[in-house]
């Protein structure tokens, strides 16, 4: 299951960081181990560089993957992923991406867009590159701002748009993915390796001592032909 959280800034602008620590810290605290997340993904974090790993989750029950503003205040983004689920990831199954993407005028039920360049260029990845986007109900006022795109319209069994997080004006995602690892785990494709400290040489020369050359040379005339019926030997 995972969370998509959205901070508004303009809430946040006043409070003092320790103050900001402390309320981020005991509703993140209170989500990553009582609601049985298994990734947790924060937009506009608001993350500082003296915010330790430490601090987001003391237990040490997560991987935490995270870009921080540093050259104005706010913004920021953080995942938090569940260490089990992160060493088993891997890299061949179907993609997710999320996010405030700030785009309004994009009907995602009609799949129709208007003129905006930065929205129409949003569209044009969404559908040129197979995606599906699963946030159907508002997320700030009467717009669908937060958005869940998934390469496999079948991953998500589950998604709802739930209260805020913390101080947020935005509305948080919990949804749940229906994954198998069997499914999209790479298959596995092996390979012949000789052992070559554990080769019988001198049964080898033996054998290759009462080889009948003469056969092998008389019908192979060029230096392909004899290296391919020398590998059959």
């Amino acid at each position: 299951m995972t969370f998509l959280i959205e901070y508004n800034p303009d809430r946040l602008v006043f409070m003092e960081k320790a103050a900001f620590k402390n309320i981020m810290c005991h509703y993140l605290l209170y989500v990553l181990y009582r609601e049985n997340i298994d990734c947790v993904c924060v937009t506009d974090s608001w993350l500082t560089d003296d915010i330790t790993d430490g601090l987001l989750d003391p237990r040490s029950m997560f991987t935490i993957i995270k870009h921080n503003r540093s050259h104005s205040k706010g913004g920021g983004v953080c995942v938090l992923i569940v260490t089990c689920l992160e060493v088993n990831a891997n890299k061949t199954g179907p993609n997710v991406i999320l996010g405030d993407f700030n785009c309004p005028d994009i009907d995602w039920q009609t799949m129709l867009c208007y003129t905006d360049p930065c929205q129409k260029m949003l569209y044009d990845f969404v559908v040129f590159n197979g995606f599906t986007q699963c946030v159907t109900s508002p997320t700030r006022s009467s717009n669908i701002l937060d958005l869940v795109f998934v390469s496999d319209p079948l991953l998500i069994s589950t998604i709802d748009v739930v209260p805020p997080f913390s101080t947020s004006d935005h509305n948080a995602i919990k949804f749940e993915l229906v994954y198998s690892k069997s499914v999209y785990s790479a298959k596995t494709h092996y390979s012949k390796q000789f052992s070559w400290k554990h080769g019988d040489y001198d049964g080898l020369c033996e054998y290759f001592a009462c080889y009948n050359w003469n056969d092998l040379f008389m019908y192979c005339l060029t230096p392909d032909s004899l290296w391919s019926a020398f590998r059959k030997v």
